[in-house]
Parts: C-alpha cells; sequence; structure tokens
C-alpha cells in the first residue's frame, strides 16, 4: 500500500562497554568507570566543543588518560590506584 510507513527503530540507550575499554587500555574496568566519570563530569562543569556529546567527552578523556595524554596527569590519583587520604588528626 502507498501510504504505509515503516515503523522506525526506537532510540534507546547504549550501555557503556567498560569491559571493553579496559582490555583496550590493558586495565580495570573500575578504573575506566571512574575516568568517565569524571570525563561526563568535566563535559558538564566545564566549556565544550560544539557538536560533540557528553559521552563522547568522556570516551575521548578516558583515551588520552589511559594513552599518557593531558588527562593521565588529572587522573593519576586514579590510574595508579591510590587513594586520596585525609591527615589523620594528632590526640592531644
Amino acid at each position: 500500500m502507498p501510504g504505509k510507513r515503516k515503523a522506525k527503530p526506537k532510540k534507546g540507550k547504549k550501555k557503556v562497554n567498560y569491559a571493553a575499554m579496559a582490555r583496550k587500555y590493558n586495565t580495570t574496568p573500575a578504573k575506566v568507570k571512574k575516568v568517565y566519570a569524571r570525563g561526563l563530569a568535566a563535559y558538564a562543569s566545564s566549556g565544550s566543543r560544539k557538536g560533540v556529546s557528553s559521552h563522547a567527552w568522556a570516551a575521548a578523556r578516558v583515551k588520552s588518560a589511559f594513552t599518557g595524554g593531558p588527562a593521565a596527569k588529572v587522573d593519576k590519583d586514579i590510574i595508579k590506584g591510590k587513594k586520596k587520604t585525609k591527615p589523620k588528626k594528632k590526640k592531644r
């Protein structure tokens, strides 16, 4: 029939495959997830380029962090696996 249209496929949310990224950069999925989350936060808090989605921004940050780019310096606490600790209070 000429008036009949095909249904468009619904666009759903794609899940981020942290395990695949971790294998690609030879690290753990937990570290990739933390850096990815920082990338999303950086996109929201600072200026970003026109036409770049937040998830593309976060994926680029992951790549930069684990290949020794500028993000590696910022995310070194995650990459090296060291936790930020608060200084202990001295007892009086």
